[in-house]
């Protein structure tokens, strides 16, 4: 079975209750279409745990997005030594949801900093699947800025979005797509 879900922000509990309430196993796979990161207390238990795992695809959310930006600075740099620019913007990440994130990558090794590093640069910005004869382009929120001429548009195709700002979302905010 093929299933995507969206916004996790570091509820490893509710993470690991999802899968088991599916059954997930090795022979399914879980698409996450970002937000991993940032205000539950967990993120990188959730990335540990797809870390290991060969049939979970994450996407770049926009919370992947905002950790990647300021963590790249501090890996390279303590918070002291960063530039203006960056200390505004790690406020910024910071006051939107990143202080666990934050917390739990400054008490990783070296090592594992990079390791997470690199793991975070291999999420893809959308997956283009086939289920079934029926296409899916999976992205974090919604695929704006593409034309109709684009080469991805010329193909039919169902546009799932993980993190788009509506009302129904909202309502269906708990439950899992099956595809």
């Amino acid at each position: 079975m093929t299933y995507a879900i969206s916004d996790i922000h570091g509820c490893y509990e509710e993470y690991i209750k999802l899968l088991e309430k599916i059954n997930f196993s090795e022979n399914d796979t879980l698409y996450i279409l970002g937000d991993i990161c940032d205000r539950g207390e967990k993120p990188m238990e959730i990335y540990n745990d797809i870390m290991a795992r060969d049939n979970v695809i994450s996407l770049f959310g926009n919370h992947e997005h905002l950790a990647y930006i300021n963590l790249r600075h501090l890996i390279k740099n303590d918070v002291s030594k960063l530039t203006k620019d960056e200390r505004l913007d790690l406020i910024d990440w910071l006051t939107s949801g990143g202080k666990p994130t934050f917390s739990e990558f400054i008490s990783l090794s070296k090592a594992d900093r990079m390791d997470f590093m690199e793991f975070l640069k291999s999420f893809s910005m959308y997956e283009d699947i086939t289920i079934n004869g029926k296409r899916f382009v999976l992205t974090h929120a919604g695929l704006g800025g593409f034309s109709e001429i684009s080469p991805l548009m010329n193909i039919p195709s169902t546009s799932l979005s993980g993190s788009v700002p509506t009302i129904q979302n909202a309502i269906s905010a708990t439950r899992i797509l099956s595809l």
